[in-house]
């Protein structure tokens, strides 16, 4: 576009603008068109929907496609002016021709934005005059890429939310830049508001409002966008405009926000005027705004000036159910009542009725009775009881008749009289202070009098208590009953202060009845109630058994009094009592007295003594006493049962046991006790009796049976005499004298003792026989005699054990005399002994110690009783001595020789003389003696003091004992001559005496030379290799010897020959002792053949001996042959080695070996197949002494495999030793170096259909070899499932290289198999087949599967969810076309469908869904690719049933409040029901889970559960869930739940506790700074109504809620709902008594306030401190008196509560009894006091604040001294002229003494 063109559509933009300015009438144009160039116009402006205030700019850019307006501006701007302009088209002018919102309205503000409500409708339209200078061709205009519809000429768009849109008109052909538009909308959510104000304002309850008199109305309407009009309309009237704010057209945005109108005075209402009559009247207004907005509000009051109706009426019902007139009274006229008198407990509820004024034709009219103000004004007349829970019984009013009238409009309340909890009874009336109704009418009659109701409400809360005088009977309360011996009488008394006052028709009392207790159960029996000043009284007679025996009776007294108390008992009366009916314990008549039947004493029994059984004494208790007594089973009482066990030698009790620490066991009648009696701890012996006394219940005394009547004596039962020992025997023991006693610890002999009595810790022994005496003293003894003759004690145990462990029986002489038995006896006999001696008298006692010898333990007498010896040893035998030489480790050394002459012993080496001494009791002290007497000495006899046995006796232990024998080894390492004497002495002082033994000892070897001559011969020669010395010689050699020895001489010379075979020769010549010996010999001596060792040897006489050696070799011919050998070795390793034999298939690598033991090796030489040819010397002269004598050699050889490829290839090999001898050996090897030929070939190489072979299959496997073996051919076979081929036997036919061997594989079973073969021949050569055969042999039919993913059911033909059946075929040649599956439904069901095959692994897989509602029938048949049939499946049938039952709660709806009748029902039904799965759950909110009450019903397809009604009483009201569930048999589960709300009895209010601690009952009700009251309300339901009213000193206001005073309610739907009000302390700032009421109405229409509740909140603030005055006393006052009265005159705003006063620290505290009787005023005598006085006094009020009050210092006292010194001014003025009148006299005396000396 040329840039005249530009500036020529800016300039008709700007046109545009200003007409829109001007308002023009045809069309609105907002759009300002701009030319793009500098401007910014691509860029779209949003906003967000809430926004109704942006502006909006309507601009036209052009652009190219996809270039931005930056891009554009760039490029315009770097453009030359003088380019020149393309030719152009030209797009038409198009303006905004409208902007209509929803209410049809055009509304924006200066700005530009658009505002709506719902919508908004923007319509473009083309320029005509511009139509003919565009070039464009057809254009659209288009919003985020959606082209605008064209209508009519018109592009229109519809927007929805607020923003700034963008519009683009472009042309159709694309061919010209777009031009862009922006519209601003707002959209409005806020719409009008309508408000109405009452002066004065009405007095609002529940929603309505009344008034006495005319109040301004005055209407105020308020709307953001803008008010357009206000309207009206009466009660079905046509609504009529009140005023126009805005008109048609273009409105301007919140042009007019406000608008108010005063009613009063407007034609159009003239009914508000000052004479209005009674009525109702209405209004309706709407406002709306500019947007089409609107609000509605509504102007209603009642004209009500007619007072409430004077005559009420009331019905009574108390708590209260005796018998007489009923609790319920019926409806009756307040002041005239038809019913005088009803009697209640603690509670009486009545119903009254009451009615507002009604003028007639103006019912509509009445405000109805202020209820509100009612409550307060329904009290007790007498006071005596509270008036609480007053409430309206009904939201409506109530109609009734009363005396065959009908009545009707009455407002009904409800209320209830109650018994304060400190009063038990009263007698009250119902009284009605005043009646208003709620415009505040009130009726003048019961204002100026109240009215009294004449019906008297008796209040007892105490119930008639009976009491019992039993007379003669025994009241046993543990057993609950009364028990006579005889007839009883039993006198009753009945406690009831009303007993007069409640009587039947006739007017006679209403009695107590009494029924007694008959075969058939209680029967009532007709007693006589005198009545008496506390009630009334009667007497009942029971009478006894003819026969001896117990006769049980029962009676049942029922009583209630008028006011429905229960009876009840006092503690006079034994039995139960429930519902107001005692049942008394059983009155027993028992003439039957208890009887012993048995009595026994159990124990160990140790015999009878003196007449009395005796009993053994055991650990714990010594007997048992059991005693059977017959009695009554329900009577019976242990603790009545006395036993008493009577010392009978003292007369003692010993043991008094009551019956209730005895053991029983009953049986019926039948009762036996036990008890462990363990005899008096204070006396050893006793003899004891046992005494029985039983009296039962009834007072009868115990007799015996037939057999134990004679030990029953007054009730008292008698035993026999039993005896218990508890004191032990005495025992005594002596021994005769000992020869020797030694002390155990320590043997040492300076502790023997000799010629002594045994003693403890010694071990005595004896050379003659051993005398023992002892005795036994025991009261309980029993001797025990053959014929006349004494042989012992019973139970005495004595055993003499030896040293063998065996117990003798010593030969006794037994004696007695009295109570002391006893007996003695020798040990003649040589042994080592002890005495044991065991004692227990009869009673088990163990003996103790009265003296014993030679006790083994410093205890004489163990506490088991058990006396053993010290060791006692008899001993006559003398000791034995041997004697032997052994080396150090014990073993002995046999001497080198012994002469015999003097029987010395002579020895070569150090030896040990090892001395063994023989002897049951001998002491190494007595050894060391023996040893001492050995001489050492040299070979001429002279002493050798430092030698090995002094030194050794050093070290001796002399204490040592001996048991047996004893061995000592003496070092005898000197060489030397050694002499021993033999004697020795043992302990018990036998000896033994013996001669002398010599031994020599000598360790130096004689001294040797030798020399050697050789004869002449063909060869000899001699070599040393090493150490050893060789000899080669053909000619024997003579050996020449010498030898001497200068102390004991030579005593032999010895020649060994040893060959190399282990032969020896040996040859020995004897000497008799000389200093020098020659000798000779020849080697070899006789053989042809030696190699082996020649050894000299030479010994003296003690053995030692020297030698001499060196090797030699002869060899013959045979020797050689004996010892030369040649052998191969095979180094390479076969390439197999089959059962032995080793097979080759390479080159064979050998060793040749060749050895001669004997001479050595000279040549070798080998030849093998047709490769080797090997020779060798292996010895010469010059190399023996370098090289030695070779005796072995090896070579290595190679055997060529390819010249020698056969089997037993031959090796020989052949060598010579030195001698000349030879020797030969053979090897065969089989070498193999050609691989085996294999061969297979099969019988049936032709698959069937689909590469399948449907019979077995066999492979024949040919392998030509030379060395093959069947071991050694590996097949490589794989077969599914474990299935592998039968494999035969291998046929073998031709030789060598020819050889053909033939084996057979059958392939029977079904499976997928691979086969190949490999052969590995002898030698290890290996042959492949080369290929793996692969191929199937199936003869199997496929296997079925069925299974279903079911849904839950609860049988198994119903099922709750859809069932899918999965199918698995396990099949490994599977074809889905050869399955088939029958699928069967009930009618209208559609057959499902099968899905498609997959496959996993052989399993083959499809389901089946059964997913719709119905019956089914299911099966599959089919078959695999080989013909194998597939076993038939089913046909499975069930059901699917997925729809849940139908169940529903009726009769109480959900989450509803309910305060009357509550009876819920449950109703379910389904096709498929199954009644046992019915489940009911009722749940309170604070009661838990309850068990539904109600009955069932069954329907055709269902069932109905009906509930109770729920208990009418406070404990019912509660928050309920009542949930049901329901189950059919299918398992499909349905669920119903209703939350609803029983509350009849409304709120309940709790305290604070500090609102407590403050305003409670028991509170302290007195303050002196205000605080919050805090009260919880706590309700079933949700508050639809509450108000807080506060009285302070009798003025009432009313709490406004958020101003006054906070409510934190909580609760949810499904609890109990809390009400937390918080009345902040400020309300309280005044002085005075403050009384706070709580109203509230609930949901379910209870009205209920603190006061009814109990909860009444009252307290008194009191800021104020107490006044005081004192009189009597000054400040600084002195008073001469003996005493001075002070009065106190203390006065407060409320209450005092204490008073301190203090005087002289001393302080006593006034109580606010004492103040108040005194009026205030306090007296107070102060007495005299040498000090000054002062008085503090302290005051409290009840609300804590103090007064004080501190008078000055007073003085009161009678001393005028007193006085003077207390008054301080008059005291120190008087000193201080003292002190001047004496200063001056002493100055004058001064003055005239210096005058006087001048």
């Amino acid at each position: 576009m040329s840039e005249r063109k530009g500036r020529k559509y800016a300039a008709m933009a700007l046109a545009l603008i200003l007409l829109f300015q001007g308002c023009l009438s045809d069309g609105l144009p907002v759009c300002a068109l701009e030319h793009a160039e500098g401007a910014d116009a691509g860029e779209e402006k949003t906003a967000d929907s809430g926004c109704a205030e942006d502006t909006g700019t309507v601009s036209c850019v052009p652009e190219e496609p996809g270039e931005t307006s930056e891009e554009t501006e760039k490029e315009t701007e770097t453009e030359p002016e003088e380019t020149p302009e393309p030719t152009e088209k030209i797009f038409p002018g198009w303006t905004l021709k409208s902007a209509v919102n929803d209410a049809g309205n055009t509304v924006r503000n200066e700005a530009g934005t658009y505002y709506f409500r719902g919508c908004l409708e923007v319509l473009f339209q083309i320029e005509p005059e511009s139509e003919e200078e565009s070039t464009a061709g057809p254009v659209f205009i288009q919003r985020d890429g959606t082209k605008l519809p064209l209508h009519e000429g018109y592009f229109t768009d519809i927007l929805y939310d607020s923003g700034v849109y963008v519009y683009t008109m472009e042309a159709e052909d694309g061919s010209k830049n777009p031009v862009t538009v922006t519209v601003t909308a707002g959209k409005v959510n806020e719409g009008p508001g309508l408000q109405i104000r009452y002066t004065p304002e009405p007095a609002e309850i529940r929603g309505r409002r009344y008034v006495q008199e005319v109040p301004e109305i005055c209407l105020r309407a308020e709307a953001p966008a803008g008010v357009a009009r206000v309207e009206y309309d009466t009660e079905g009237g046509p609504e009529s405009v009140l005023e126009v704010l805005s008109g048609e057209g273009e409105i301007l945005y919140g042009e007019h926000t406000e608008c108010e109108i005063l009613l009063n005075g407007v034609e159009a209402f003239p009914e508000l005027s000052a004479d209005m009559e009674d009525g109702v009247y209405r209004w309706k207004f709407r406002v709306t705004d500019v947007l089409g907005g609107t609000a509605e509000e509504e102007a209603a009051f009642i004209v009500d000036r007619t007072a409430p109706d004077g005559k009420a009426f009331v019905s009574y019902h108390s708590d209260g159910t005796g018998g007489g007139d009923p609790p319920y009274t019926g409806i009756m006229e307040l002041a005239r009542a038809f019913r005088d008198k009803l009697f209640g407990r603690s509670r009486i509820g009545f119903d009254l009725y009451v009615r507002d004024g009604i003028l007639p034709g103006r019912e509509e009219a009445s405000s109805g009775i202020d209820v509100e103000d009612l409550l307060g004004q329904i009290t007790a007349a007498e006071g005596k009881t509270a008036v609480q829970e007053v409430q309206r019984a009904e939201e409506g009013l109530a109609s009734f008749s009363c005396d065959g009238v009908w009545q009707e409009g009455y407002v009904h309340l409800k209320g209830t009289l109650v018994l304060p909890a400190d009063h038990q009874d009263a007698k009250e009336r119902l009284c009605i202070g005043r009646l208003k109704d709620l415009a505040g009418n009130i009726t003048g009659g019961i204002q100026a009098e109240p009215v009294t109701g004449t019906t008297v409400l008796y209040f007892d809360r105490t119930p008639p208590v009976l009491l019992a005088d039993w007379g003669a009977g025994v009241a046993d309360k543990e057993c609950g009953s009364i028990f006579y011996r005889e007839d009883a009488l039993v006198r009753l008394a009945l406690d009831e202060s009303n007993y007069g006052d409640f009587v039947q028709q006739d007017n006679r009392p209403v009695a107590p009845r009494v029924h007694m207790e008959g075969s058939g159960g209680f029967e009532e029996r007709a007693a006589e109630w005198t009545a008496d000043g506390h009630g009334a009284h009667t007497e009942l007679s029971f009478p006894a058994s003819a026969e001896a025996g117990e006769t049980e009776y029962r009676f049942r007294v029922e009583y209630e009094d008028g006011s429905g108390n229960l009876l009840e008992t006092d503690h006079t009366c034994m039995g139960s009592t429930e519902q107001g009916i005692y049942t008394s314990c059983p009155v027993v008549i028992d003439n039957r007295p208890p009887v012993l039947t048995d009595f026994s004493i159990s124990g160990i029994y140790g015999g009878r003594v003196g007449g009395a059984d005796l009993y053994q004494s055991v650990e714990g208790n010594d007997v048992v006493l059991s005693f059977t007594i017959d009695d009554h089973a329900a009577y019976w009482d242990p603790d009545r049962v006395f036993l008493r066990i009577v010392d009978r030698d003292t007369g003692e009790t010993a043991a008094a046991v009551q019956g209730g620490m005895l053991v029983w066991e009953s049986e019926g009648r039948e009762h036996r006790g036990e008890y462990a009696f363990d005899g008096r701890e204070d006396q050893g012996i006793g003899c004891y009796e046992a005494r029985v006394s039983y009296e039962d219940r009834a007072g009868n005394l115990l007799t015996g049976s037939e057999a134990w009547t004679e030990y029953v004596t007054d009730g008292v039962f008698t035993g026999g005499p039993f005896l218990l020992d508890h004191e032990a025997p005495v025992f005594t023991l002596s021994l005769s004298e000992a020869n020797r006693l030694v002390f155990e610890e320590d043997t040492d002999p300076s502790h023997d003792l000799t010629a002594s009595v045994p003693e403890t810790g010694y071990t005595a022994y004896y050379r003659e026989a051993a005398e023992v005496h002892f005795s036994i003293t025991e009261r309980c003894m029993e001797p025990v005699y053959q014929g006349t003759v004494l042989r012992g004690i019973r139970d005495l145990c004595l055993t003499v054990t030896g040293e063998d462990g065996r117990d003798r029986k010593p030969e006794v002489v037994w004696r007695k005399q009295g109570d002391v038995c006893g007996g003695s006896f020798s040990l003649t006999e040589e042994g080592r002994y002890r005495i044991s001696i065991s004692y227990r008298d009869l009673a088990g006692n163990a003996m103790v110690s009265g003296g014993a010898d030679g006790s083994r333990q410093y205890m004489p007498v163990s506490e088991d009783g058990i006396y053993e010896s010290v060791l006692l040893v008899v001993d006559r035998t003398a000791p034995v001595l041997r004697m032997s030489c052994v080396d150090r480790f014990g073993k002995e050394q046999r001497p080198d020789r012994i002469r015999e002459e003097d029987l010395c012993a002579y020895f070569s080496e150090p030896v040990y003389l090892k001395l063994e001494a023989e002897d049951q009791n001998l002491r190494m002290h007595e050894l060391v003696k023996l040893l001492e007497g050995i001489r050492v000495t040299n070979g001429i006899k002279e002493p050798i003091e430092d030698n090995s046995v002094a030194r050794f006796l050093e070290g001796m232990d002399r204490a040592k004992l001996t048991e047996g024998s004893y061995t000592l080894y003496i070092p005898l390492f000197t060489e030397a001559v050694y002499e021993l004497p033999v004697r020795c002495e043992d302990l018990a002082g036998n000896q033994m005496s013996g001669g002398e033994k010599r031994i020599v000892v000598d360790r130096t070897c004689p001294g040797l030379q030798m020399s050697c001559a050789v004869e002449p011969s063909g060869y000899m020669d001699a070599f040393r290799f090493g150490d050893v010395k060789y000899l080669f010689a053909d000619s024997r050699v003579t050996v020449r010897l010498e030898a001497e020895d200068a102390v004991s001489g030579i005593e032999r010379i010895r020649c060994t020959l040893q060959e190399e075979d282990g032969t020896i020769q040996e040859k020995e010549i004897l000497y008799e002792p000389a200093d020098r010996r020659t000798w000779e010999f020849m080697i070899p001596a006789q053989a042809a053949d030696y190699r082996g060792t020649v050894m000299v040897e030479v010994w003296d006489w003690t053995g030692n001996c020297i030698s001499r050696e060196w090797r030699q070799t002869v060899e013959s011919r045979k020797k050689h042959r004996d010892t030369g050998r040649i052998w191969i070795e095979t180094d390479s390793a076969p390439g197999r080695t089959v059962q032995g034999t080793d097979y080759y298939n390479t080159d064979v690598r050998f060793r040749l070996m060749v050895e001669d033991a004997w001479s050595g090796l000279k040549n070798l030489s080998c030849t093998g197949g047709t490769t080797i040819d090997f020779q060798e010397h292996l010895a010469e002269e010059s190399g023996l002494q370098e090289r030695g004598i070779l005796y072995a050699h090896s070579q290595e050889l190679l055997l060529e495999a390819v010249g020698n490829n056969e089997n037993e290839v031959q090796v020989r090999a052949e060598y010579e030793d030195l001698a000349g001898h030879t020797g030969v050996t053979e090897q065969f090897y089989h070498i193999d170096i050609t691989p085996p030929v294999l061969e297979v070939v099969y019988d049936n190489e032709e698959p069937s259909a689909g590469g399948l072979y449907n019979r077995s299959r066999t492979a024949v496997v040919t392998i030509q070899e030379r060395n093959f073996d069947p071991a050694d051919v590996e097949f490589l076979i794989t077969g599914t499932d474990g299935n592998m081929p039968w494999t035969g036997e291998w046929e073998s036919t031709g030789e060598g290289d020819a050889s053909l061997h033939v084996c057979r594989v059958l392939f029977a079973e079904d499976g997928d198999y691979t086969f190949s073969v490999n052969v590995t021949d002898l030698a290890g050569n290996r042959a492949e087949y080369g290929r793996t055969d692969a191929f199937t042999i199936d003869q199997t039919g496929p296997v079925l599967t069925v299974s279903y993913e079911d849904g839950a059911g609860g049988d198994r033909l119903y099922y709750s969810r859809s069932r899918t059946a999965v199918v698995d075929i396990l099949e490994r040649h599977f074809d889905p076309l050869l399955v088939q599956m029958v699928l069967e439904t009930s009618e209208g069901v559609q057959t499902p469908v099968v899905s498609g095959w997959t496959r996993e692994g052989d399993h083959h897989r499809a389901s089946v869904v059964f997913a719709s509602d119905g019956a089914y029938s299911f099966g599959i048949t089919g078959t695999d690719l080989a013909g194998n049939e597939l076993a038939a499946y089913g046909p499975d049938h069930f059901i699917i049933d997925q729809t849940p039952p139908e169940l529903v709660i009726q009769g109480v709806e959900d989450h509803s409040a309910n305060n009357g009748e509550v009876m819920p029902r449950i109703w379910c039904a389904d096709e498929n029901y199954g009644a046992e799965y019915m489940e009911i759950q009722l749940e309170g909110a604070l009661r838990g889970g309850l068990d539904p009450k109600g009955s069932r019903m069954r329907t055709r397809n269902g069932e109905i559960f009906q509930m109770e009604d729920f208990p009418r009483e406070p404990e019912a009201d509660d928050l309920y869930r009542l949930t049901a569930r329901v189950r059919d048999l299918a398992g499909n589960e349905s669920a119903a739940e209703a939350v609803f709300s029983v509350n009849r009895f409304g709120s309940v209010y709790t305290l604070e506790d500090r609102t407590e601690l403050l305003a409670g009952s028991r509170g302290m009700y007195y303050t002196r700074q205000e605080q919050d009251i805090i009260v919880t309300e706590t309700n079933v339901d949700t508050l639809e109504f509450r108000e807080i009213t506060l009285s302070l000193n009798g003025k009432l206001s009313v709490l406004e809620e958020g101003a006054d005073y906070s409510v934190q309610p909580s609760g949810t739907k499904e609890s109990w709902k809390q009400y937390v009000y918080t009345i902040p302390g400020k309300n309280f700032e005044k002085e005075g008594t403050y009384i706070l009421t709580i109203c509230s109405e609930d949901r379910a229409a209870n009205v209920s306030d603190n006061h009814t509740k109990g909860k009444k909140i009252e307290f008194v603030v009191d800021k104020t401190s107490p006044s005081i005055l004192l009189s009597g006393v000054e400040d600084g006052g002195r008073y001469r008196e003996r005493s001075r009265e002070v009065t106190l005159d203390i006065k407060d705003n409320v209450k005092t509560a204490e008073v301190k006063v203090e005087i002289n620290g001393v302080e006593c505290t006034y109580h606010a009894s004492e103040v108040a009787r005194e009026d205030g005023r306090i007296r107070l005598m102060v007495g005299n006091d040498r000090r000054w006085q002062n008085i503090r006094v302290t005051a409290y009020d009840a609300a804590g604040n103090k007064g004080q009050l501190e008078t000055g210092r007073f003085l009161i006292t009678s001393d005028l001294l007193v006085q003077f010194f207390m008054d301080k001014k008059l005291f120190y003025g008087s000193m201080g002229g003292m002190v001047v009148l004496w200063a001056g006299t002493w100055h004058i005396l001064f003055r005239r003494k210096r005058l006087q000396r001048k």
